[in-house]
């Protein structure tokens, strides 16, 4: 990667807001759509145009193509998007032959609320790159700074990136954190 490395791109969607309670809670929810290679953002520009809420995190990164230095809109999560609707929203996203497979998620409610403190991190346009899961250590949230009430995790080791982890998918980004105090949260 050039010195350009990679920065938070926005993202083809409605902001995801905290996840809907009461009865439409029922017939809404999130759900993770693994696409075909290289499909998301034209999916999430199909569902967009119909109208369904769908998120794709998306990262600049810099690319060399022909000898020529370029900055693309990449996946910070390759090979999913996630679609807020009904179920019936999710079979017409199969129906664009551009899914393979539905993730199956045991809290749509917690990856509403994972989706929330990412897109806030999207766009901010903050230094996301993607991490492991396994990364997660202690659950904090920042205290102060551009990224107030953000809750993610503090790897051992790794003091100054807080990993947002997204349930349900064993993947998470990590923000890099410039001195923002951190509080520790208990379980």
């Amino acid at each position: 990667m050039s010195s350009l490395g990679s920065a938070a791109l926005g993202t083809y969607v409605e902001s995801p807001r905290p996840p809907v309670t009461g009865p439409s809670a029922l017939q809404h929810r999130w759900h993770v759509l693994r696409t075909r290679s290289r499909q998301e953002k034209i999916l999430a520009a199909q569902l967009t145009a119909a109208g369904l809420t769908c998120f794709v995190p998306l990262l600049r990164v810099a690319r060399v193509y022909a000898n020529v230095p370029a900055v693309v809109a990449a996946p910070l999560f390759p090979g999913h998007v996630f679609l807020h609707g009904s179920q019936y929203d999710v079979h017409e996203a199969e129906r664009t032959m551009r899914v393979v497979s539905v993730v199956a998620i045991a809290d749509p409610h917690q990856v509403g609320l994972d989706l929330h403190h990412l897109h806030r991190a999207v766009s901010a346009d903050a230094r996301l790159e993607p991490c492991s899961v396994a990364d997660a250590g202690r659950p904090v949230r920042v205290a102060d700074g551009p990224f107030a009430g953000l809750k993610g995790f503090i790897a051992d080791g790794r003091p100054h990136e807080l990993v947002l982890r997204v349930h349900g998918l064993e993947q998470a980004a990590c923000l890099r954190m410039n001195g923002e105090r951190l509080d520790r949260l208990d379980n």
